[in-house]
């Protein structure tokens, strides 16, 4: 027999606690998960996972928040112009969805072991140029780069010749749609629970 509260509320949220259980397990040899609570995915990643973050807004499919996993339940990030910040997971990403993505592991080898820049320096944060995924991909790649809005700001900032920026503006696409699948099965669950 079911051990879940006879209410809806409890039955919706023993069914959504399963499913972010499943998600967060295909973080295990994955370059990605499918979205979840953080308690489910903070035990499921490696130091130098990318974090992926989805807001509540439709520009999140194209701009979500990035931050690095450094181990024991911390993750480093920046959200604005300044040192990065180091966090437990569940507190930075309280009330959110995230999922592990490390999103270019497909063409270029990670670090053995991240590299956390700017943690004493300041970060000089631009949305398009030198954003939060930017110090993401330094940390685990060694490179700047972002798939925000296509990647045009590493184009327009040089990082990238056209060839490049080609690849990297498909797979900010792709990426776009894993995010709206992904977040969206989560969302059909919650939905057909509640």
């Amino acid at each position: 027999s079911c051990s879940c509260s006879s209410s809806s509320g409890g039955y919706r949220s023993w069914v959504l606690k399963a499913y972010d259980e499943y998600a967060s397990s295909q973080a295990h040899g994955h370059n990605a998960s499918d979205f979840c609570d953080p308690e489910s995915l903070v035990d499921h990643l490696q130091p130098g996972d990318l974090v992926q973050q989805k807001g509540s807004s439709i520009i999140n499919f194209f701009y979500s928040h990035y931050a690095v996993y450094v181990g024991n339940g911390d993750v480093i990030h920046i959200n604005e112009s300044g040192p990065a910040e180091r966090g437990r997971l569940v507190e930075v990403f309280h009330g959110t969805l995230v999922r592990k993505n490390n999103l270019h592991d497909d063409h270029l080898p990670p670090k053995p072991r991240p590299q956390i820049p700017g943690c004493t320096s300041i970060w000089d944060y631009n949305a398009a140029t030198n954003n939060c995924e930017h110090f993401a991909t330094l940390c685990r790649y060694g490179q700047k780069i972002s798939l925000h809005f296509l990647g045009v700001g590493d184009l327009w900032r040089g990082r990238v010749g056209l060839g490049n920026y080609a690849r990297n503006a498909f797979n900010s696409a792709k990426q776009a749609c894993s995010t709206l699948l992904s977040w969206g099965k989560r969302k059909i669950v919650g939905a057909v629970t509640g």
